[in-house]
């Protein structure tokens, strides 16, 4: 349903420090905890202060990244500094910062991690704690997709030869890697585990252009336009969907891969590509690696085209193919939705209630009716 969660953090201007709160005894020990993904991130629970948090996994941040409330139950303690931050849709803001003094997941432990402090409704509905790359990056982790569970330790986790090798570079902090397609080098792509897609891919480079228009007039692309969630702004992409048919990663091949093409200030590599092509990835930052435990087949699913947003009490169309299409060409940007499924919008009486409602939202179809229309049934669109 939602095309992407986008909530990569940049700063200007960035100095920090923090030390990690480890008796050598412990350097050994793998501590293991569930995750879920039920609002499309990758989350897991630790504490604060001692205070519950639930942490939101985002490489893509270089700091971490909370609301308001953390600071009013004593989460977080605001220090006398703003900085300003860009986001995903390259929108900059002064906000302020602050630090706790103790955070812990499983039986490891943080000391001193800088926060950005700002509302941004998606994690403050859901008191989300945005755990960025100065945490992430201390330690190593290892992502069971299959059981659900995640794994932090001080010392690389083991892995097995026939892993894909995924060679890193840090920038603020943040993973970058190489990625290779239809003869093209991507040579700066983030990996950042804050998109909730797959793959995005700057199309403003003649290469890009032209693969483009190749694939144009084979009838092999698909128009969108969606909404982009970023930490301080929300924007809307018009996109060229292409399923790339072999993408190398490492010197594996990664066949039929869904692909959004649009002008983005950052290529990248989201949470949803581990997801679908690894049982396991494994990121040991410690060596400058991710490895992938890859799936015989990755499977794709094909993506819900339809966006919705809250607007001042509101439920309005905000993404939908652009392709000529039966239903999407029933429908406008804009619209006001007066029902889903069956149910009155009006039923929802916060921002705040629709956003967990909708970011949770994870069933085949969807049917809307707009205030001038009669119900529509949208489910997901096969790509061509």
């Amino acid at each position: 349903m939602l095309r992407k969660v986008v909530l990569c953090v940049l700063l200007l201007g960035l100095s920090f420090t923090y030390s990690f709160a480890q008796k050598k005894s412990k350097e050994d020990a793998v501590f293991t905890f569930p995750f879920h993904m039920d609002s499309r991130l990758l989350v897991f629970e630790g504490e604060m202060n001692g205070k519950p948090a639930k942490f939101a996994f985002d490489t893509g941040a270089t700091l971490g990244l909370a609301g308001d409330t953390f600071v009013e139950n004593g989460r977080i303690k605001v220090k006398n500094r703003n900085m300003t931050i860009r986001d995903s849709n390259n929108e900059t803001k002064r906000v302020r910062t602050g630090t706790t003094k103790q955070m812990k997941f499983g039986d490891m432990k943080v000391s001193n991690p800088k926060a950005l402090i700002t509302n941004m409704p998606f994690l403050n509905c859901q008191d989300y704690y945005l755990l960025g790359s100065n945490v992430i990056k201390l330690v190593n982790w290892k992502i069971d997709f299959d059981k659900m569970e995640i794994s932090v330790s001080m010392k690389p986790f083991p892995v097995e030869p026939e892993f894909a090798k995924v060679k890193v570079f840090y920038e603020n902090n943040r993973p970058f890697t190489v990625l290779k397609f239809g003869g093209m080098k991507l040579s700066k792509v983030l990996i950042d585990t804050g998109y909730t897609r797959i793959l995005d891919i700057d199309n403003s480079s003649d290469l890009m252009k032209e693969f483009i228009a190749k694939k144009e007039e084979q009838d092999r692309t698909n128009k969108n336009i969606s909404l982009s969630v970023g930490a301080i702004s929300e924007s809307l992409d018009e996109t060229t969907q292409i399923i790339v048919d072999s993408l190398d990663v490492a010197g594996m091949k990664i066949m039929d891969v869904p692909t959004d093409f649009f002008p983005t200030k950052s290529t990248k590599l989201g949470i949803g590509f581990f997801k679908y092509v690894s049982h396991t990835t494994i990121i040991n930052n410690s060596e400058s690696t991710y490895y992938l435990d890859l799936r015989e087949e990755p499977d794709f699913k094909d993506p819900f085209l339809l966006n919705l947003q809250y607007d001042e009490g509101k439920i309005l169309v905000s993404g939908k193919s652009l392709e000529d299409h039966p239903l999407y060409s029933q429908i406008e940007l804009g619209d006001q939705v007066i029902s889903i499924n069956g149910n009155p919008t009006s039923s929802f009486t916060s921002e705040c209630e629709f956003v967990t409602w909708y970011y949770s939202y994870d069933q085949d179809e969807m049917t809307i009716q707009t205030k001038d229309g009669e119900p529509i049934t949208f489910t997901s669109t096969t790509l061509k």
